[in-house]
């Protein structure tokens, strides 16, 4: 006798049967509206092109418009997938912009290749065209969605506009009342809304800031996205920090002008230790963080601790030795921070600073350097800088970056699509020494201008569509100033540059606005005014006067040096074997004669060789012990 084929089987294709018989709404077919998330055809199993992929949070929606002939009770179910490690997700079903379901559970599949069908809910529908909305309640929001389907004869999908939210916020609640209108929950595309700010005495409203920007109180905009906005009051006097200029101080392609005041809102702290600069930065609260002297996160072997920094922030060193040695700055999503007159040095492995979807970010008469030692290879320091995953509005003044490999890198892979946003502009720096990326980028916009290189490998390379405005540049025994890579090239428009001994390719060329006030200086005179702005790392430790004795030690042997520069050093000593038996960090130094002393009680007779670390490198010498 034939065996039939297995339940689950008859199962299955006794459902497909069904469904076919009802209205089914693929993505982008008539009646599918919009989706905060995008469409995608990755993990296989789905039907039609490919399925919706919503993005996580409550409140994350999917549209869909259907035509009922009839007014009365309908029964809807959606093909998906939760493959997540969050387990079972959960989403309201709206009609009409109104709960018509509380709770609807999306099983969890075991992975995202398990399709299956939701429970089926009913809700009522009007004669005619009726919006349903398919609402998260969990914070993964939703699965992925292969397709709707209402199970009815005569349903058919409707035309539909796309449909975005508001949400309005502002940076104090004392500095005014917000309010806009129309008041409702979800916006047609094209939907006209005015917001309305007015200051409370002694305040000023400055902007409305994020995915809609205007300096205008009364501003009316059409809707084309889901738009968070914030209204930014400041109290009456705040003035932006002195000498900001480039993307920095503005939000937007237009130049609206935003109001960079770093920490300024909040009281003015000293940071004298890691701990307490780890405190200050990592804080909620604005503040003024100066620092006075050398700050050292980790010894120079290890990797270096991660101070995370949060928005309204200002770093500001105060004398010529404020410094942060192998300490990594993470600047995730933060706005309104400024670095000023601080150094960055010997980041061990990772990037010394990291700006990570944060906005509006002034770095200004800073240094950032390592070294370029022979045991030390392009991996050994990660980059000095890197801005990527959105990051935008940010200015790098007066800043000297050198002695390194792989110095600034902009959007972190090529297929971080959304780096398209990126806004940089760099101008009257100095890079000397370097090996690459002056900067490396991709997707974004960079504005060069009035920057000097001197004696650099590979120094600008756009890629993948990037577009860079280059002018008034000096680039000194310098390779490759500008170049591409021809299978995912980026564009230029160059004017004004000098290229003395340095390369340049033909790139095609590209142009855009620049949104801000800006002035060229002729580039004859870049070198004269911006090589003092770094410091001569070689002269830290000065070589000539390194002495030890007594050579060869049976108690003791004291170490004689004269640094240059204020600095902490590190001593490690090895045995004939390369096995390291001693390992010390001192705390900073003060420039001038030094003494180390070096207890040998004990060791083993033999040569030993001893390593000396300052910021300009490695000082070696051997040392027997009888």
């Amino acid at each position: 006798m034939r065996k039939g084929l297995p339940l689950f089987l008859l199962l299955t294709l006794l459902a497909f049967a069904t469904q076919a018989q009802h209205l089914i709404i693929e993505e982008n077919a008539v009646g599918f509206c919009s989706v905060d998330g995008i469409i995608e055809s990755g993990t296989g199993g789905y039907t039609g092109d490919g399925y919706a992929n919503p993005g996580n949070g409550i409140g994350i929606n999917i549209l869909y418009n259907v035509q009922a002939d009839t007014a009365g009770t309908y029964s809807l179910t959606w093909r998906y997938a939760n493959g997540g490690g969050s387990g079972d997700l959960f989403a309201q079903v709206w009609v009409a912009d109104e709960a018509a379901v509380d709770s609807l559970n999306f099983r969890h599949t075991g992975s995202w290749a398990n399709w299956t069908y939701s429970d089926t809910v009913r809700v009522a529908l009007q004669a005619g065209e009726n919006k349903i909305r398919l609402v998260s309640q969990s914070p993964n929001g939703l699965p992925n969605l292969d397709h709707f389907a209402v199970l009815s004869t005569t349903a058919q999908g409707a035309a539909c506009l796309p449909s975005y939210s508001v949400t309005l916020t502002q940076n104090t609640t004392e500095g005014g009342t917000i309010s806009y209108e129309p008041v409702q929950a979800y916006y047609d595309a094209g939907t006209e809304i005015t917001l309305h700010a007015e200051a409370a005495p002694g305040y000023f409203f400055q902007s409305w800031s994020g995915d809609v920007t205007s300096t205008e109180a009364d501003y009316t905009f059409a809707i084309g996205q889901n738009s968070a906005i914030e209204a930014l009051f400041f109290t009456e006097g705040t003035a932006a920090f002195e000498g900001v200029s480039g993307y920095a101080s503005v939000q937007d392609d237009a130049g609206t002008p935003y109001l960079l005041t770093g920490g300024g809102a909040g009281p003015t702290v000293q940071a004298t230790t890691f701990e307490e600069l780890k405190q200050y930065l990592e804080s909620n609260e604005p503040y003024v963080i100066e620092v006075a002297g050398l700050i050292v996160g980790a010894d120079p072997q290890t990797d270096g601790p991660q101070v995370s920094v949060k928005s309204d922030k200002t770093l500001l060193g105060t004398s010529p030795d404020a410094r942060l040695q192998n300490v990594r700055l993470k600047v995730g999503g933060a706005r309104n921070v400024v670095f000023k007159k601080m150094k960055f040095s010997l980041v061990k492995r990772y990037d010394a600073m990291e700006l990570n979807a944060a906005q509006n970010i002034l770095i200004d008469s800073c240094e950032y350097f390592s070294d370029r030692e022979s045991d030390h290879d392009k991996d050994y320091y990660d980059g000095l800088l890197d801005i990527k995953n959105g990051a935008r509005f940010i200015t790098v003044s007066h800043t000297a970056f050198h002695d390194h490999h792989k110095a600034i890198l902009i959007s972190s892979g090529d297929d971080s699509y959304g780096d398209t946003t990126i806004r940089v502009t760099f101008h009257h720096n100095y890079f000397y020494n370097i090996s690459s990326r002056l900067p490396l980028l991709r997707f974004g916009r960079a504005h060069i201008y009035n920057n000097y290189y001197r004696n650099n490998d590979g120094a600008i390379n756009p890629r993948l569509g990037a577009c860079v405005r280059i002018e008034n540049n000096y680039f000194e025994n310098t390779r490759k100033g500008i170049f591409i890579d021809q299978s995912k090239p980026g564009y230029a428009y160059l004017a004004g540059n000098i290229w003395d001994e340095s390369g340049q390719e033909t790139l095609d060329s590209c142009g855009f606005t620049v949104p801000y006030p800006y002035e060229l200086d002729d580039a004859e005179g870049l070198p004269a005014l911006l090589a003092p702005l770094a410091t001569d790392t070689d002269a830290w430790l000065d070589q000539a006067s390194l002495t030890y004795f007594p050579n060869p030690a049976t108690e003791s042997t004291q170490l004689r040096f004269t640094l240059t520069q204020p600095t902490a050093v590190a001593l490690r000593v090895f045995d004939a074997l390369g096995k390291e038996i001693m390992h010390r960090q001192t705390q900073q130094l003060s420039p001038g004669e030094q003494t180390l002393t070096l207890h040998t009680r004990g060791w083993t007779p033999g040569i030993y060789v001893f390593h000396l670390q300052t910021p300009a490198g490695l000082t070696t010498r051997k040392l027997v012990v009888q």
